[in-house]
């Protein structure tokens, strides 16, 4: 008696994810009513900060960009989703570039204001108002519609780093939530601030600074990590095919039952890692399988 065997073929593997993620089809009312239903959340929490006087009233716009909808393995985004928060000072910063370790410390002379320590930009005091604004807000907002409303703070080394705010629909039996999960990044644009010429950035780029995860006792409190997104510039066409990346991760994840990792937050962050890893735009030729097991790691 012969035992028959099945050989699995990688390069099939390999070819079949590709053309599961090319032919997913997202409703467009379903991500139609997620939007409107993040874009009322959004602005919500917008309306009670500015309500409460807190200091970031007026840096929230992009909170929509951020959000997810789950609702148990199914995940819907914005087609031009968002890990980073950006945010704009309206005051003029000096910039001091460290090459070796690529992060940046933001001065400003004679500076009282609660994101600063002494003269310098702090990311861990901007970090700790933004959620000591977001707790108050979210409890005073409490519930909206047919969502509870919740917050929490993922730290590193008890400092926070990615921020979530929770929307729970009441009509799922807890199923289905809209999350918004990022990390608080300033934005400038390169002709107005410049990056040192080692970044290599484009002719026309932004770039953002975002509060480092401390590594180690050497890390200044004051250094922010420097990136320049390249994510932003993506086509409709390879915005969808990155959504179906992180659609692919997170249905993979979710039925080995690795829910932290399988959570929007670290899904976006761990893409935007990898594309910006890859070399040039590479990340655009780059196989959707490869991309599936760098976002898992």
């Amino acid at each position: 008696m012969t035992e028959n065997k099945t050989k699995l073929d990688p390069k099939k593997i390999f070819e079949d994810l590709s053309t599961f993620v090319e032919n997913l089809q997202t409703g467009s009312g379903r991500l139609e009513e997620f939007m409107r239903d993040a874009e009322m959340i959004g602005d919500a929490i917008t309306a009670q900060m500015q309500a409460d006087g807190h200091v970031f009233k007026d840096y929230l716009g992009e909170l929509p960009s951020t959000a997810s909808c789950v609702d148990e393995i199914s995940l819907l985004l914005p087609v031009h989703f968002e890990v980073f928060l950006p945010v704009r000072l309206p005051i003029a910063l000096a910039p001091s570039f460290d090459e070796k370790q690529r992060t940046v410390q933001l001065r400003h002379p004679d500076m009282l204001h609660p994101f600063f320590f002494g003269n310098m930009l702090n990311a861990r005091c901007m970090n700790f108002v933004l959620k000591q604004e977001l707790q108050q807000t979210i409890a005073s907002i409490g519930r909206m519609r047919s969502y509870d409303l919740s917050y929490r703070a993922n730290h590193s080394r008890h400092v926070p780093f990615m921020h979530q705010i929770l929307a729970v629909d009441r009509r799922s039996n807890g199923r289905r939530c809209i999350r918004f999960d990022f990390v608080l990044a300033l934005l400038f644009e390169g002709p107005v601030l410049p990056l040192p010429p080692y970044y290599d950035a484009p002719i026309n780029y932004t770039w953002l600074a975002y509060g480092k995860i401390e590594v180690g006792r050497n890390r200044h409190p004051a250094d922010w990590g420097v990136v320049v997104p390249k994510w932003q510039t993506r086509s409709d066409l390879d915005a969808k095919r990155l959504n179906g990346v992180l659609l692919l991760t997170h249905r993979l994840l979710s039925t080995q039952q690795c829910q932290n990792y399988a959570a929007p937050g670290p899904l976006k962050l761990g893409l935007a890692t990898a594309v910006q890893e890859i070399k040039g735009l590479g990340y655009e030729l780059t196989p959707t399988p490869v991309l599936v097991m760098l976002v898992s790691l």
